[in-house]
């Protein structure tokens, strides 16, 4: 809430995966600390939601999250939690 408050424009949210490797170390971490408890997608799901009551919210991930639920279902989810 802090960054809409302070005039984001928008938020993106990253899908962690288990081998991002065109990103940069400190994303990758955050990645594998994501993936632990092996509830990303809801996690991300809540916070797509979230943030999209506050600001117009993008989804940034590789295709290897999507294809794992199906295309169609997987961007349906991000659709549906208005990202």
């Amino acid at each position: 809430m802090a960054l809409a408050e302070a005039g984001a424009d928008l938020f993106e949210i990253g899908l962690p995966r288990h081998s991002p490797c065109l990103d940069d170390p400190r994303i990758q971490a955050a990645y594998r600390r994501a993936l632990q408890d092996g509830h990303a997608l809801d996690r991300t799901l809540r916070s797509v939601q979230h943030t999209a009551s506050l600001r117009p919210t993008v989804v940034m991930t590789y295709w290897e999250p999507i294809a794992h639920y199906g295309s169609e279902r997987g961007v349906r989810l991000f659709a549906d939690a208005a990202g």
